[in-house]
């Protein structure tokens, strides 16, 4: 049959593998499925049915149950340990109409079992609906791809920007720190005019960093120096560093015979200081953050509690995403970084992440680490 006439926007005509030793039910079902504009292969045993779809592979099969030798359950085995096969679609065909036979056809990976003597109008609804669905799920499949492409190239993309813009980021610092030196003070109305410019300036710096290193983390290349480490001492230094910006932070550190865990320290002092700095920036007016670490059988939790004005719930599950962001007039919003670079840092040390939150009641940023190793 000629697809060119039979389909002027150039879909494939779909190929049907029919698997029957009885040559009568073959020419039914050939009849039925050339008049409805399908293609077809004929085969009368299981092992001509392989040989036949992997040098022409269907679109669908129609499969016997009951043949000599090697019957319709072990051909459909063999579909699905073939790499090229697996996906294939296949249709069981059994004059037998028990609930077990049925239930087992499911079982070996069929998707559909028709009983004979066939209802030929069944038959082609049935062929019809699983051919839609198989192309469907391959359409899916090249979108799914195509996404991954685009997603690919626009981390490339960035990652170029980013490199670009770090040259005439360090002319400007450079630029500014000359200034300094030759410029008189600024008039009382600008004041600390340069030092304004210099903080925007290392705030930049600050995102072409996260960016770098969520691309390093994602391409899994972010050298990293994971051994046992003392938790409670890395948050002691978050605490201590960010103790100008907050008069108090309640610190609630775990005992010290439980606070050894595996990390990178520097990484985690980095996701450890994002979760607090953002508590800080979203802790609402009264500002009372609150990091607390515990001890369990196999890791230790580490936990960062705002009271501002949480998170609502539908953007929980998505607030790590990278560029994420909760929409206009949300509580939280920003560029995106900062919590994708700590859900890469904390996985790729073995650890989870996560937050829990009640809009009105604040929000709780927590990760796990694993224990040490002779502490487990």
């Amino acid at each position: 049959m000629n697809s060119s006439t039979s389909n002027p926007i150039d879909i494939p005509v779909p190929n049907v593998l029919v698997v029957d030793d009885t040559p009568a039910n073959l020419q039914l079902l050939d009849e039925m499925l050339s008049a409805t504009g399908y293609q077809t292969r004929l085969v009368t045993s299981g092992q001509q049915a392989l040989t036949v779809a992997r040098r022409w592979l269907p679109d669908i099969v129609l499969l016997d149950i009951m043949m000599p030798g090697m019957d319709g359950f072990a051909v459909c085995r063999q579909f699905k340990l073939d790499p090229q096969l697996v996906g294939v679609p296949i249709l069981f065909l059994s004059a037998v109409t028990t609930m077990e036979e049925k239930v087992r056809a499911f079982d070996e990976g069929g998707v559909d079992y028709i009983t004979k003597p066939f209802n030929m109008t069944e038959v082609e609804a049935r062929v019809k609906t699983h051919i839609q669905l198989q192309r469907q799920k391959q359409e899916l499949a090249i979108r799914n791809h195509q996404l991954v492409e685009l997603e690919l190239m626009r981390d490339s993309l960035v990652h170029m920007l980013v490199h670009d813009m770090r040259s005439p980021l360090f002319l400007i610092e450079l630029g500014l720190h000359t200034l300094r030196e030759v410029v008189p003070p600024t008039p009382v109305r600008y004041p600390n005019a340069l030092e304004q410019i210099s903080n925007q300036v290392q705030v930049l710096n600050g995102m072409l960093k996260k960016m770098l290193d969520l691309s390093r983390l994602e391409s899994r290349q972010m050298p990293m120096d994971i051994r046992d480490n003392d938790i409670n001492h890395v948050a002691s230094l978050v605490v201590k560093a960010l103790s100008v910006a907050i008069d108090f932070i309640d610190f609630k550190p775990v005992p010290a015979e439980f606070a050894l865990a595996r990390f990178d320290v520097d990484l985690t002092q980095r996701v450890l200081m994002n979760l607090v700095e953002n508590a800080i920036k979203w802790g609402g007016s009264l500002l009372k953050i609150k990091l607390t670490i515990e001890a369990g059988m196999h890791d230790v939790r580490v936990v960062v509690s705002d009271q501002g004005p949480g998170i609502p719930p539908e953007f929980q599950a998505t607030i790590f995403e990278k560029y994420r962001q909760l929409g206009t007039g949300q509580s939280r919003s920003g560029i995106g970084l900062g919590l994708a670079f700590c859900k890469l840092a904390i996985e790729s040390q073995g650890g989870k992440i996560g937050v829990e939150s009640v809009p009105g009641q604040g929000a709780s940023f927590w990760f796990t680490l694993p224990r040490a190793l002779n502490t487990a």
